[in-house]
């Protein structure tokens, strides 16, 4: 069974929306999929999975979250060599 992760941050609860669809949208018989927000998400997530799916809005200009997102991204930079990597925001 592949693992999906779908890891986001979302300041109004667009993205949190968005990231829910994703989710669903991945689910099959033949994949466990796990909704997690940045803040409570670990190396393990993404090292762990197949795929992993990112969202954020963005900020400013067009900058991510510099509390959980960005330093989040920054520690997994190196986890996501070779997996199937999904953006949305």
């Amino acid at each position: 069974m592949k693992k999906i992760s779908v890891i986001y941050w979302s300041g109004t609860g667009n993205t949190e929306l968005m990231a829910k669809a994703v989710a669903e949208g991945a689910k099959s018989n033949e994949t466990e999929v796990s909704l997690i927000s940045a803040g409570n998400a670990k190396i393990e997530d993404v090292s762990g999975s197949y795929s992993v799916a990112f969202g954020c809005p963005s900020m400013g200009a067009e900058e991510l979250d510099s509390d959980e997102m960005e330093p989040f991204i920054a520690a997994v930079e190196k986890k996501i060599k070779g997996k199937n990597i999904i953006l949305f925001g």
